[in-house]
């Protein structure tokens, strides 16, 4: 139902053309008709309306960002769809490989398969800039009585968001589960950095709404990607506590720098950027303080804008208290 909503929505054109999915498999089916009847008749998207209101293909701003998509249902059209509109938009995306026998299996199995795939990819690509999570994943997760946290979504995004891999991951929730609404609080403690409904036959939506959706699914999409700088000063932090044996309590003031440009700030309020700067100044003046004797004492003291331009542009010298050496 969303597939065909979304395919019948875009503009799609001799560059970004039309990806070959097959509508009649899905409106001769009986369950289908019925759908129709009881839903009523979509407000389709006339060749006027497509023309006034044009909606691309593709999602501005992601370019060359590596995305990961986790979703049961990607052969039923997804992967196809998906792989369209993320390749107009010159990035990449990669799928877990559902199979008919993936589904037959245990949920611990499925847990188990999704947590390799993840890890190998982990550490054969570094991960993605952006991972799109269906929630319901397993047959288990249709199961009236079922939690949020033993949903099948939830649990990979916990893994990886975990140390395991990285837990400034960004996750993009992707889900047609008709109980989102009720979930909305819950995966806000995922720190998932988004979340989109595929759109149901119950909601019956209209054409501004429908393409709200797809508006928002690019947002999400996008503002994931822009947040993967995250994941690379994590990644920094870590190899400092391996090649040069700093432990994560000489960093500590660096993770809180890298917590706080983790929240979530599209209001872009002064007050975060500023609590962020001056953690990194902090950091700054007491890890130089410890290890080395500063030759001019208010070098890094000076108002914000000369700290700016010494971190951008010039090169201090120190001197290493234990061994005399010259730090440049």
């Amino acid at each position: 139902w969303a597939i065909m909503r979304w395919i019948d929505m875009i503009t799609w054109n001799d560059k970004y053309p039309k990806p070959e999915i097959m509508h009649k498999e899905f409106t001769s089916m009986l369950y289908f008709k019925y759908l129709m009847a009881v839903d009523g008749e979509r407000e389709a998207f006339s060749r006027n309306y497509k023309k006034n209101n044009p909606i691309q293909p593709r999602i501005e701003g992601i370019a060359k960002n590596r995305i990961v998509c986790i979703d049961d249902e990607g052969s039923k059209g997804w992967k196809v769809l998906l792989e369209s509109i993320i390749k107009a938009s010159e990035a990449e995306i990669v799928f877990f490989p559902f199979h008919e026998s993936t589904k037959s299996i245990s949920k611990e199995k499925l847990i188990d398969n999704i947590k390799d795939f993840l890890l190998t990819d982990y550490h054969e690509h570094g991960g993605a800039d952006c991972y799109i999570i269906d929630l319901r994943l397993h047959d288990d997760d249709f199961d009236e009585d079922v939690k949020y946290q033993e949903l099948t979504g939830h649990i990979i995004t916990d893994y990886i968001k975990s140390k395991e891999l990285n837990p400034y991951n960004q996750v993009v929730i992707f889900t047609a589960s008709n109980k989102v609404w009720n979930y909305e609080k819950a995966v806000k403690l995922t720190k998932a950095c988004g979340y989109v409904i595929k759109e149901s036959p119950e909601q019956n939506l209209s054409k501004s709404e429908s393409k709200a959706l797809f508006i928002k699914f690019s947002k999400d999409i996008r503002h994931a990607c822009n947040l993967g700088f995250l994941r690379d000063l994590y990644c920094s932090l870590k190899k400092l506590e391996t090649d040069f044996r700093y432990s994560e309590n000489d960093l500590s003031l660096l993770y809180q720098f890298v917590e706080l440009l983790n929240v979530d700030n599209n209001q872009k309020q002064k007050s975060l950027i500023r609590a962020s700067t001056l953690t990194l100044y902090a950091f700054l003046e007491s890890f130089i303080d410890c290890r080395f004797d500063i030759r001019s004492t208010d070098l890094i003291r000076k108002d914000c804008d000369y700290c700016i331009k010494w971190l951008g542009k010039f090169y201090v010298k120190y001197e290493n208290k234990d061994k005399n050496e010259i730090i440049l």
